[in-house]
This record gives structure tokens, sequence and C-alpha cells, in this order.
């Protein structure tokens, strides 16, 4: 079917074991430099390229003498009975329209396990963006009745079908939100000279998106509202704790796991030890296997730490660019997780964080988009970017590492 149809992409959007149960089979290798057969077909591995919840592989298949290259694009971690985050799902989008010729006629070729639910999904949300670009309107109930003129059951659930509406909104809402490296310059004089205005975009992403994940309702367990107030008020996602196992006071520690653009698990943001938590702090390091601690804060006398690796002590709530770009450059040569620590394990590890995950979506997509990473961030930790001066200063941190280290090059 792929030879004959000759599809633009596959697209993948089922694990292929899921709980235990065969899902789909294993079409392509996991190993570059290994060929597989598939009847008269031979299969390889060029690259791979991984994100934090998906990967996209170019595999080169040959039949008969002949050679054709098939993009790939894997979403990993769709959830089983649920669904996914609204935004990674609308990025997973984005990085397939990117990475395919824009002026395609073929098809792409979209697959789960048994082709409705999660297929439908995501054909429903490709066909409705496009429509809204050409007439400028979507109707998504008429979308669902003609794909399921042509196959029954597509999106099956009620949440696949709310996860359309709310990604179609979120894209539609935010596609004007990326822009090209010679328009950073630009959306921060804006922001200076016209604040507030409808010409200042870095506002207008602020006020549209990010200030709503600041404020929105976190839920936690009634198991873990003591532990949270007998420590620090800063609450975040339950899914993203870090729970230690052998824990001092029990398996709860304030911090909070936040994966990178191309790594999961790539950070842990946590507040500072109190007295009666050292001992778990470095728990969480040795279970996490850290390699490497920045201290964003001076520690208070009473408390006696030290920081091993790196001592990052920048107590300025927005330090100059050059420390921010010094410090990522030494994150990214760390093949283990970070952990960042400040007083409050919040407002200055959301700079890190989101700085250096919009800097890696820079050098993967060739698009400025501060917005993405840090809505995503935020998922793990509403605190994090909670001012609109914390978010413009990100725009500065992308702008400077452009003009360091020149257009998508690798900071060494």
């Amino acid at each position: 079917m792929i030879w004959e149809q000759r599809p633009a992409a596959i697209v993948m959007v089922t694990n292929t074991i899921e709980n235990r149960k065969v899902k789909c089979m294993q079409y392509w290798p996991l190993e570059q430099g290994v060929i597989q057969s598939f009847g008269s077909f031979k299969v390889s591995l060029k690259s791979t390229d991984m994100f934090s919840e998906f990967a996209m592989n170019r595999l080169e298949v040959t039949q008969n003498g002949e050679t054709r290259q098939i993009l790939h694009f894997y979403y990993l971690s769709w959830p089983d009975h649920g669904v996914p985050d609204i935004e990674l799902f609308v990025s997973f989008h984005r990085l397939i329209k990117a990475s395919i010729h824009l002026g395609r006629t073929q098809p792409l070729l979209v697959h789960c396990s048994a082709g409705v639910g999660r297929t439908g999904t995501y054909v429903a949300l490709d066909y409705l963006l496009d429509q809204a670009k050409a007439e400028g309107v979507v109707d998504v109930f008429e979308c669902l009745k003609e794909m399921r003129s042509r196959r029954p059951c597509m999106i099956q659930t009620v949440d696949q079908y709310e996860l359309l509406h709310d990604a179609l909104s979120e894209a539609l809402a935010t596609q004007n939100f990326p822009c090209q490296s010679t328009e950073v310059e630009f959306k921060i004089s804006m922001h200076k000279l016209q604040p507030n205005s409808e010409a200042d975009l870095i506002s207008v992403e602020y006020q549209k998106g990010i200030a709503s994940y600041t404020h929105m309702h976190v839920l936690i367990s009634t198991d873990l509202v003591k532990m949270v107030i007998a420590t620090f008020v800063i609450l975040l996602a339950e899914s993203a704790m870090p729970y230690l196992i052998n824990g001092v006071n029990g398996n709860y520690i304030n911090a909070v796991i936040v994966d990178g653009y191309k790594k999961k698990k790539r950070w842990i943001a946590t507040q500072l030890p109190l007295s009666n938590t050292i001992a778990d702090f470095w728990q969480l390091i040795l279970e996490n296997d850290i390699s490497v601690i920045f201290q964003l804060d001076t520690s208070p006398s009473k408390i006696s730490v030290q920081v091993l690796v790196m001592d990052a002590s920048l107590v300025e709530d927005l330090p100059d660019t050059n420390h921010i770009l010094s410090l990522l450059k030494t994150s990214e040569r760390q093949e283990k997780g970070v952990a960042l620590r400040r007083m409050d394990g919040s407002s200055k590890c959301g700079i890190y964080i989101c700085a250096y995950n919009a800097i890696e979506k820079l050098k993967t997509e060739q698009m400025v988009d501060v917005y993405t990473p840090t809505v995503i961030a935020k998922l793990r930790r509403p605190q994090f970017i909670s001012t609109i001066e914390q978010y413009e200063y990100l725009f500065q941190v992308l702008n400077d590492y452009l003009c360091a280290f020149g257009e998508y090059a690798n900071f060494g």
C-alpha cells in the first residue's frame, strides 16, 4: 500500500505495545544499519530525530532494485485510555507540516491500532486547519460526518472529540506566534515602543495564552495537601512529581519533572533544601540519576549544602543573558538529567527551562517559538514564567543567542 500510494509521510499515533498488549507490529528496524525484510521489501532506518514525546524517522525502502525515502512520524506517548496534552498534539502536527513539502499532492498515511479513534482525531485536525486557511471557517461536525461516511467510527470517544476542538482552537489562536529569526528583534522593539498595543505581539501572546496557564487550577490528591502546605505554597501537577522511593519524610518532595524539547525528564526544578529536607534532596538526586546541579539562588545561611558541580548563584531576577547562555551551554553537554534549585523552585527555574527548550526548538524547526515551550513547561508548574517581563526576557535570550552563535547553530 505504501509503495503503491506513495504517501508524503507516515504518521503513527500509537505505540507498538501498550499495557502489555500488541497494538501494532514493528514494521521498521529500530537500529541504524539494520536491514529488515518484509516480503519483497527491504526496510532500513537511516536516521532518527528524537523529541520528548515523539520521533521522526527517515526510512529507506527498497523493492526490485528501486529505493525510496519515507518520513515516519511516531507519537510515542499518546495515553492508552485518554488523550495527549493539547499543546503537544498541536506541536506534533506543526512539526509534520513543517517537515513535508508544502505543495504536496500525495496523501498522508495516518494509522493507530484500529485506524479510527486517534487516526480520525489527527486527520480531522489536519483537514479543519486546511479548511480554516482556505475558507475562513471550520465545520467540525460536517467533517466528522464525512469521515464516518468513508470509514465508520472515526473519532471514537467524547475525549477525542473534545481534544479535536481544543487543539483546533489552540492551533488557530497561536498560528502566528512562531516567527522567523529576523523578526525577533522587531517583536522586542514593538514591546518596548508600543506596550500593550495590537502591535505588541509579545504582550498579545502573553495575555492570550501564557497568563491563563499561570492561574490555572492544579489538582492534587488530598494526601498531599498537608505536605505541600508544610513545605511551600507552590503547586505543581501531581503527574509531574518525582516521588521518592526512600525519602526520609515520605515520598513527597517539592520538585517537578519537566521534559526538554528533545529529551524526556530533562529537568528537575526544586526548591532549596530546608533544614529537614536535605537528606530528601540528595535522595532525589540519587534516584533520578542527576549529573549536574545548578543553584539559582544564594543559600540561606542556616542551611549548608555544597553544590558539587556548579554554583550558578545569579541573584538577579533577570540576569544578564550571557549568564543564561553560558549555563545553557553547560546543560547541553549533559547526557543525564539536570537539577535546578532555587528558593521557591519556580520562577527562575522556569526561565532556564523555557529558554533552553526554545533554543532547542529553534535549532530543529528553524522558527522562533517561545510560546509553545513556555506553555508546555507551565503545564507542569503554572508558576513558571509568571510575568510579562519574564516572557519578554525569553525573547531577549533567543535574540542574543542568534547574534552570538548564528542562525540555528549549535552552542559549540
